[in-house]
């Protein structure tokens, strides 16, 4: 996951061992979805690019619902 903290934009790597359409959700500290999105992947490691993420500074959390696997992983959002 980089870069982090990030500006409008998230690049991924992702190795998911099933093909599948999971789906990434930026949330903030009270639990609100900000940005969401279903990316088409097939099995086996992938780059994946997040963009036009335009959400206010401050601390997130990158939720990845796939079939095998589901992760939460913290993020910043940088001052413009």
């Amino acid at each position: 996951l980089f870069p982090n903290p990030f500006d409008q934009s998230l690049t991924l790597t992702i190795e998911p061992k099933v093909a599948g359409e999971p789906e990434a959700s930026l949330i903030n500290q009270m639990g609100q979805t900000m940005y969401s999105r279903k990316i088409e992947m097939s099995s086996g490691k992938q780059q994946v690019f997040l963009n036009e993420m335009h959400v206010p500074p401050g601390l997130y959390y990158l939720e990845l619902n796939m079939a095998d696997m589901h992760q939460v992983l913290p993020v910043m959002k940088a001052a413009e």
